[in-house]
């Protein structure tokens, strides 16, 4: 019995030093990744206007131009919504800025919800970026003066 005290004692002062001799390493935390900004298209007078037909039946178009400045590369546009229908841009590069072009037919145009409500001047741009969907609601488009055509 004794040698078992001994035995037990000398374990426990060798777990003692041994506890007492090894270092703890704080760790620190490692930062959070920076948020990005959710990327933003800066557009510079948009605008629509309506084409009216001189013919009966024939439909009434819409001619949307939203010209863009500073649109990174890797941008692709794709759509828009306006006035309850969803129609494919086409991007031309004039003076220095990008000109998203849509032409919707209001006639024959199927209705679409667009991702969220829009008043009669608003549109929302719906793009790509970095294999990422964006959609970018723009407000204030101004209206021109109509084209009536022959």
């Amino acid at each position: 019995m004794k040698n078992f005290r001994l035995i037990v004692f000398t374990l426990l002062a060798f777990a003692a030093v041994s506890c007492a001799r090894k270092q703890v390493v704080q760790s620190t935390p490692s930062p959070a990744p920076p948020v990005q900004a959710p990327l933003r298209l800066q557009p510079v007078g948009p605008f629509f206007q309506k084409m009216i037909p001189g013919t009966i039946g024939s439909p009434i178009l819409v001619n949307l131009e939203i010209p863009l400045a500073d649109v990174p590369a890797e941008v692709t546009l794709d759509s828009v919504y306006f006035k309850g229908m969803k129609t494919a841009l086409r991007s031309v590069k004039m003076e220095g800025k990008t000109v998203c072009k849509a032409k919707l037919n209001m006639k024959s145009g199927s209705k679409v919800t667009p991702p969220e409500p829009l008043e009669s001047n608003e549109v929302v741009l719906v793009f790509r970026a970095n294999g990422k969907r964006h959609l970018q609601k723009i407000s204030n488009l101004t209206e021109k003066p109509a084209i009536y055509l022959p």
